[in-house]
């Protein structure tokens, strides 16, 4: 592909196309153009918001409000995971999970009614789990819900104390995200 005048590549496929394109979970998309024609097709292709081009400040930050909606909205891919545990397979409500900790190639989640384990990376199930659930410490994640209480230490990272009474580091590295998720100012 040659360079434009201006000496920039430009791409071989728009925006809408390059939309339709995203793996899911796909990201949050707002188009902004001066184009009203191709608004139908921007909703087709999950956008969650159209911006005219001019708009004003009220405009934008009405787009930027269904943007932050939509991320408090838990984005699941199923509502249960399969665990394979002594032959039998256990099904596990992803509502059950209190939290989750790594342990070698498998992950141990910790719900409502015990503990299954579950061959997969903490970053691998974090993407199963959806936006419900956050890392708190490089070996746990947890259920937002779930949390009881968030208790700072004076080392600058945290404990969590949650539902069924377990203590889990917060370390300094991921508390502002579990702060925000929990809509506390740090």
């Amino acid at each position: 592909m040659p360079p434009d005048r201006d000496g920039f590549f430009a791409p071989s496929y728009d925006g809408i196309s390059l939309a339709t394109q995203l793996p899911e979970p796909a990201p949050l998309i707002v188009f902004v153009t001066a184009y009203d024609q191709y608004a139908l097709q921007a909703f087709d292709a999950n956008a969650i918001d159209y911006l005219m081009k001019p708009y004003d400040e009220a405009r934008f930050l009405r787009a930027l409000q269904k943007a932050r909606e939509r991320l408090q909205k838990p984005v699941v891919t199923a509502d249960h995971l399969l665990c394979n545990e002594k032959g039998r397979i256990q099904v596990v409500k992803l509502s059950d999970i209190l939290w989750v900790e790594a342990a070698d190639n498998y992950v141990l989640l910790h719900t409502v009614n015990g503990q299954h384990m579950l061959r997969q990376t903490l970053s691998g199930i974090l993407e199963k789990l959806g936006s419900g659930f956050v890392r708190c410490h490089r070996r746990y994640l947890v259920q937002l819900c779930s949390i009881q209480q968030f208790i700072p230490t004076q080392k600058g990272d945290a404990q969590l104390l949650m539902k069924d009474a377990a203590r889990l580091p917060c370390s300094r590295q991921y508390r502002s995200a579990v702060l925000s998720y929990l809509k506390i100012e740090d």
